[in-house]
């Protein structure tokens, strides 16, 4: 059964620490639809680059997290169940998932089961004190670490955004949800 299926929904948002402070509301406001990312993606004026960086991640996360949950809701679970493996982006491409708990030796899986591993798993990620300092007693780690980290998570997290504009696009045209894909 799929972490997201309509009977299973058990991921959770993940919690704004004290160290992960939101940029000004009305600054992303401004910014979304502008088509300058560049903007968007400032370091604000004396805002730690690592905080920023990490609370961009959970934002991220966050709305890759409610644009599949969206794409499962609007499609028939069956579809999803019977997902083929290499439907992937672009066509034909076969995921394959390993990690410390699930299995070390990669498994191959369809764009639904590897949506779902890797969203569980940044979520681990996210909630790892090492890694995302929860209080400003604690530090983040070195930089090369961290920002290696960081590529890892949104290189995956990017994967998803790619299986859902692909292969289901149509789902969230007709939810209406469009907008909000394209806003990312």
């Amino acid at each position: 059964m799929f972490l997201f299926s309509k009977k299973n929904k058990t991921i959770e948002a993940v919690p704004k620490s004290e160290r992960l402070v939101l940029a000004d509301d009305n600054r992303t406001k401004l910014t979304l639809g502008t088509g300058d990312l560049r903007v968007a993606v400032k370091l604000p004026i004396g805002e730690d680059l690592n905080e920023w960086i990490a609370c961009n991640t959970a934002d991220f996360f966050s709305e890759i997290t409610l644009l599949w949950g969206l794409v499962l809701d609007g499609t028939d679970e069956n579809i999803i169940l019977n997902s083929e493996l290499g439907v992937g982006f672009p066509h034909g491409i076969e995921y394959r998932w390993a990690d410390a708990d699930k299995s070390k030796t990669p498994i191959k899986c369809n764009g639904p089961t590897y949506c779902e591993f890797v969203l569980t798993w940044v979520e681990k990620e996210l909630n790892n004190d090492k890694m995302f300092p929860k209080s400003s007693d604690q530090t983040f780690p070195k930089q090369p670490i961290f920002l290696a980290q960081i590529k890892i998570i949104y290189t995956k997290l990017f994967r998803i955004f790619a299986i859902i504009y692909s292969h289901h696009f149509m789902t969230l045209e007709k939810m209406g949800a469009v907008a909000h894909l394209n806003t990312w």
